[in-house]
């Protein structure tokens, strides 16, 4: 959805003004902003802004509220800081510290096409990052020092940003789990990619930090082989991830150690209780395993990566900074909420770096999923848990004999699949 452009008299809210827009999603606009202050001091700033009409939704507004009430509680260097929330004429705004980078995504797509894999020491140091600041996330309190059990449920390469400085930040808790949300998930809704979603999710909707180490893992999994473990249509991924088993990267990158096998397959075991304990855990396995590169050599691998988009950004950062803001009153009534009218629920945005943004992925019918042995979208998804105990697996066969979904083929209901190992094949890129 292309975003509403801002009108003369909104260039300025309160202390802070908003410039060029660096990216756009469904459901808001980020642009260049800056703090404006006394005797001449400004600081640069990125600024989220939620389209107008969403605004005008409650249940849009208390999950861009809720963005900001989570992230804000999360004081961590290797997550995006949530500077402040400005409501200025029935609009919202969220006000983000702008770091100069890019989304993991992009840059391993960009290194992709131009036929250089992320060398590994590189790909260590930024998901270690990532996973310590996923580890703050989860260790998060409330004012009172209660435990947040913040659960991200949105991890994947879209939401790593990697700084020219060498810094990889996790962004984008629109759609975290925590204590004390204003917007809460639905019965038989789940929130999430469904290619990034742990078993249990699936199965039963119950979440925790490890679900968010099963993400890590699928994200490590593309990051080293330039695909996803699982690919097809909703119905065939669905049940790949909860009955086939996850083949090893170094089956698509030789590179990859024996041991850097065991540590992927071990975040996205099938059971969660297989899994790494927190990610901090799984942050350690790694270092020991691959040594990561410095960041001064990170924020150099970011900079020749992704130059042709960084020196375009500083240009029009450049040009932001020399544009006189010229200022107004605050708004009459911050708290105003205008009146209702239905909006279609889509994507927040990424934060800035982010360019990428990709459509949300379908909403899956309703049905059956079977129960997990004990032995062992993208924004919105929904699913329903119940019923009959074959139902997914009848649904995945009917959905693929149409031929329109045929990237991986799926065994009848009744007999035991003859190979229950993912096989890579061709796929869609990792975003």
């Amino acid at each position: 959805m292309a975003s509403e452009p801002l009108a003369a008299d909104s260039r300025v809210l309160g202390r802070y003004a908003l410039h060029q827009e660096i990216a756009a999603g469904g459901m808001a606009t980020v642009y260049f902003g800056r703090l404006l202050g006394p005797i001449g001091f400004n600081r640069t700033v990125a600024i989220k802004r939620l389209h107008p009409q969403f605004a005008k939704e409650p249940e849009f507004v208390d999950m861009f509220l809720d963005e900001a009430r989570v992230a804000a509680r999360v004081k961590h260097p290797n997550v995006i800081s949530i500077l402040d929330v400005v409501a200025s004429e029935g609009e919202l705004f969220l006000v983000m510290e702008y770091v100069h980078g890019e989304s993991l995504s992009r840059l391993l797509r960009v290194a992709e096409a131009a036929g250089t894999p992320t060398p590994l020491p590189i790909l260590s140091a930024i998901v270690i990052g990532m996973l310590c600041g996923l580890h703050a996330a989860h260790e998060a309190r409330d004012e009172t020092g209660n435990e947040l059990h913040i659960v991200h449920r949105d991890v994947s390469p879209q939401n790593v940003l990697v700084g020219a400085d060498g810094v990889s930040r996790l962004l984008d808790f629109g759609i975290a789990k925590a204590v004390g949300r204003l917007q809460t998930t639905r019965e038989g809704q789940f929130k999430g990619k469904l290619a990034y979603m742990a078993p249990e999710q699936i199965v039963s909707g119950a979440i925790d930090r490890r679900c968010d180490v099963y993400a890590a893992g699928v994200l490590l999994w593309g990051a080293l082989t330039g695909t996803l473990p699982f690919v097809g249509g909703e119905a065939s991924v669905m049940y790949q991830i909860l009955n086939v088993e996850v083949a090893r990267p170094s089956t698509i990158r030789s590179s990859v150690s024996p041991e850097l096998d065991a540590l992927v397959l071990r975040a996205m075991a099938r059971a969660s209780e297989g899994r790494f304990a927190t990610a901090l855990d799984m942050a350690a396995e790694l270092e020991r395993i691959v040594p990561p590169a410095t960041q001064l050599a990170v924020g150099a691998w970011v900079a020749e990566t992704a130059r042709n988009v960084l020196d375009a950004r500083s240009e029009q950062l450049r040009e932001a900074e020399g544009t006189p803001s010229r200022s107004v009153p605050p708004p009459r009534n911050p708290s105003e909420r205008p009146p209702l009218h239905w909006a279609e629920p889509s994507d927040l945005t990424a934060m800035p770096g982010a360019l990428d943004l990709a459509p949300d992925p379908p909403t899956l019918p309703m049905v059956t999923a079977p129960k997990l042995r004990s032995s062992g979208k993208g924004r919105w998804i929904a699913v329903g848990i119940g019923g009959m105990a074959l139902g997914l697996v009848a649904l995945a066969a009917q959905l693929l004999s149409t031929g329109d979904r045929a990237e991986a083929s799926l065994p009848s209901a009744s007999p035991t699949p003859p190979n229950n190992t993912a096989q890579p094949n061709a796929a869609p890129s990792i975003d």
